[in-house]
């Protein structure tokens, strides 16, 4: 069965929602106030970086060295792209090449998720985004890039 984008992202929040539901009122589920991992943040933006690192326990033991995973896919891109278009955006307007607060136009050719990224990142500061993409993607992909407020040019 195919399913759409639309539907995919339906049935994300609506298990979100189920999970929220099922932990908040189970009591297995509850942490202490104090203990609480949940933060506010100021908006998209302080959501990258950060992502933990994990040190994978069985892995270390067979190779008697400590090995850790950093978490790229928590960000809220899902990949450690996220942190490469927000520098690039963030170089663009220290240099003035973009205007602070918005205004400017980001060009990007990308098949992957650098795009997302700069889609995401160009429609949080005001700046228009076009992603020019080779004609063998996905069609869902442009869609995403369009949903968050990128132009697309295929080619």
């Amino acid at each position: 069965m195919m399913m759409t984008l639309t539907t995919t992202a339906t049935l994300i929040v609506s298990l979100a929602a189920l999970m929220y539901t099922y932990t908040s009122t189970n009591k297995k589920f509850r942490r202490k106030r104090e203990d609480d991992r949940t933060k506010r943040c100021a908006g998209y933006e302080a959501l990258i970086g950060n992502t933990p690192l994990v040190k994978l326990e069985k892995l270390s033991k067979i190779l008697k060295r400590n090995i850790y995973v950093k978490m790229e896919h928590m960000n809220p891109g899902g990949t450690g792209k996220d942190r490469a278009a927000l520098a690039m955006i963030d170089q663009a307007e220290r240099r003035n090449l973009l205007p602070r607060g918005g205004g400017g136009i980001v060009v990007e050719g990308t098949s992957g998720s650098t795009g997302i990224a700069l889609a995401a990142l160009c429609n949080t500061r005001g700046h228009e985004c076009v992603i020019v993409m080779p004609d063998d993607q996905a069609v869902e992909k442009q869609q995403l890039l369009r949903y968050l407020g990128a132009k697309v040019e295929v080619v």
